[in-house]
């Protein structure tokens, strides 16, 4: 909790600073930011993910492996509020839809108001927002791990590009899940060369469960714009 207010502090000070224009990304590390996908393009993942541009407003993904392993999904983002110099700003709502053709297996969805903005000093990119994640036909699934278990989070984070390809992340979390609060710090990077972006980067998550150990997730990426 305590990185949480840390990152919210620093968040309240970059804010403060004027609009600049680097390249926004539509993704943070472990999570998403208010802006789209160019308008036409493509971005495919090793971990499955497929999204489209629709437009400068809408865009539309999928995830392969899920789809192949009978769990049919669909994510769709919209932009509600365009960042500009009188709006300094972005807002957008997501939110993907989870229908595993096992009975066994809950329908899950989330939905998501992210806010980002662009500021000067460094090309910082901030994210922020709200996450409600929820199982329709099962409301008691939750496990240790706080990742898509039914409950609501809060975020924030900051992502700065050090060049054209280097790009680095911080971000934190407070979730609040039927096994009880959970907080996780995610610290990265991306490195771009042409159209590939590898990422790389760790998430540490602890609940207030029973088990209050610290638990770490390494993660590794690739993806490429078309």
């Amino acid at each position: 909790m305590k990185s949480f207010i840390i990152v919210i502090g620093l968040l309240i000070l970059l804010c403060s600073q004027g609009l600049a224009a680097p390249a926004r990304p539509a993704w943070s590390l472990f999570s998403e930011t208010a802006y789209n996908l160019k308008p036409g393009t493509w971005e495919v993942t090793i971990i499955g993910w497929a999204n489209y541009g629709l437009s400068d407003r809408f865009q539309l993904g999928t995830n392969a492996i899920l789809d192949m392993v009978q769990v049919p999904n669909v994510y769709a983002k919209c932009v509600l509020l365009e960042e500009s110099d009188l709006r300094p700003f972005q807002i957008a709502l997501s939110g993907s839809l989870y229908y595993p053709l096992a009975a066994s297996t809950p329908i899950s969805t989330d939905v998501a108001l992210n806010v980002s903005r662009a500021v000067s000093d460094g090309n910082f990119i901030i994210t922020g927002g709200i996450k409600q994640t929820s199982n329709f036909n099962d409301t008691t699934v939750a496990t240790a791990n706080p990742i898509n278990t039914p409950g609501i989070g809060l975020k924030a984070g900051i992502i700065t590009n050090q060049s054209d390809a280097v790009r680095f992340y911080l971000e934190a979390y407070s979730n609040w899940v039927p096994i009880g609060r959970s907080s996780e710090i995610a610290v990265g990077g991306d490195y771009v060369a042409g159209n590939m972006t590898v990422a790389l980067g760790g998430l540490f998550y602890s609940s207030d469960s029973s088990d209050r150990r610290a638990n770490f997730l390494p993660f590794i990426n690739a993806k490429w714009d078309f």
